[in-house]
């Protein structure tokens, strides 16, 4: 698995630490993203998941990436566009979602790669399942890898190897943590996770040298 944050900041000025509501984040604004220490290839099954803070401004600009590919041949995983929840390469956004509608406060995203589908969930509940999924690398978070695209405020960032259940990702959300899972197969996720360990970062807990923002998880 891959948590919270660490690599270098690109635009440090755009990065900002938040205590807000009872949760501890960033809130990447303009040019300001991560980009991370290693690359993390996603596979046939995935999940990720973070907490992001409401309201969010829409109309503010088009598209908010919470991951990006390092270079244009790869795909952004998680968009919202215009407060649509989706995947930009394939155009496709969970009908009757649109994040203007969330209450004011900490609101958990998940999103869950199996097979040749992706599945959405906020706050633990499933949002629908479109066909499709991001393949390739991810190497920037908060914006899009030219930093025209900033997400805003994000909390307990994380990346998982494999595809969490309905229940994993409800304890997910009733947990607030993106470590702690509540599941009946408990052991086999954490297996799988421990096998994706050996092949990218362990955790990823701070920044880096030179950086203020350690408490992000």
């Amino acid at each position: 698995s891959v948590s919270g944050l660490s690599g270098s900041v690109d635009h440090p000025e755009d990065v900002q630490f938040v205590n807000t509501m009872g949760r501890t984040g960033v809130n990447i604004t303009n040019r300001g993203c991560l980009i991370l220490p290693k690359t993390v290839q996603l596979g046939e099954e995935w999940t990720i998941s973070v907490w992001t803070l409401a309201p969010i401004d829409v109309a503010d600009h088009t598209y908010r990436d919470l991951v990006d590919a390092p270079n244009s041949q790869e795909l952004i995983a998680v968009i919202l566009a215009r407060g649509r929840l989706g995947n930009y390469n394939s155009n496709s956004f969970i009908e009757g979602f649109n994040a203007r509608d969330l209450s004011p406060g900490w609101h958990h995203i998940c999103v869950v790669a199996s097979g040749r589908c992706t599945t959405y969930y906020v706050d633990g509940c499933s949002l629908g399942v479109k066909r499709g999924r991001a393949r390739g690398t991810i190497g920037v978070v908060g914006n899009s890898r030219t930093c025209h695209e900033a997400w805003g405020y994000m909390s307990d960032f994380a990346i998982f190897g494999v595809s969490a259940d309905a229940q994993q990702v409800k304890g997910l959300y009733e947990a607030g943590a993106p470590l702690t899972l509540r599941s009946e197969t408990e052991e086999t996720w954490q297996a799988a996770i421990a096998r994706q360990n050996a092949e990218f970062s362990d955790s990823l807990s701070e920044f880096g040298s030179g950086s203020d923002y350690s408490d992000f998880q």
